[in-house]
């Protein structure tokens, strides 16, 4: 017996972990069904420059709040993450009225998971307080894949965030062991294994009180 086997839940954990990180390289878009005879629409996986580019427009589905996501913010999200996106304000202003004709609940569903597909892997946050930038987390991105693979700027901003990620925890992951500051790695299946320690330790504690 191991680890895998004795903590409930950890296997299945791993597995899942191991089918997120593949589906980044499988599949690349999603149809949002509309009402009927409308054609649905296809949302493609966040890049970096999608990214971006919501951030900037302050998306509560990338920059968090108290306030209520409507309609609108459905709408701009599919609009940017959209294979016909485009600049032209009349185009967009189309493609979001078209958006009249989607369910919310079930665009909603897959918005988020777009995002939380596409930041699977991202960094841990380093600090607890505010940090001056003096560059962009695009350009550090795009830097370091740049700078590793040779990969040309285009390539890299509009690549699935999910997969840019992976590769940059590689890049960063293998550049600090060779520095001899090995950067800890963190799974979300971490936190299973985790709490079972913990509650192993509690009982553990709770039997030498008994016996103690």
């Amino acid at each position: 017996m191991s680890l895998f086997d004795d903590i409930p839940g950890y296997r299945a954990a791993l597995s899942a972990e191991s089918e997120q990180r593949d589906a980044a390289f499988i599949f690349a878009s999603v149809a949002i069904p509309r009402r009927w005879p409308r054609k649905p629409i296809i949302m493609e996986p966040l890049t970096l420059r999608r990214m971006m580019i919501l951030d900037n427009v302050k998306s509560p589905f990338l920059c968090g709040g108290d306030r209520e996501i409507r309609g609108g913010d459905i709408a701009l999200f599919l609009w940017v993450c959209s294979p016909e996106f485009c600049v032209d304000k009349r185009r967009r202003d189309s493609f979001i009225k078209s958006c009249r004709t989607i369910k919310a609940k079930n665009a909603l569903v897959e918005i988020w998971r777009n995002v939380g597909a596409a930041f699977y892997d991202s960094p841990a946050r380093s600090g607890s307080g505010e940090s001056v930038a003096y560059w962009s987390i695009g350009a550090s991105i795009v830097d370091t894949l740049a700078n590793e693979y040779g990969w040309g700027e285009a390539a890299i901003l509009d690549a699935p965030l999910a997969r840019v990620l992976q590769y940059f925890k590689i890049v960063n992951h293998r550049r600090s062991a060779g520095a001899g500051e090995r950067v800890p790695l963190f799974n979300p299946s971490d936190r299973v294994r985790a709490a079972w320690l913990e509650s192993q330790n509690a009982q553990a504690e709770k039997e030498a009180a008994k016996h103690g």
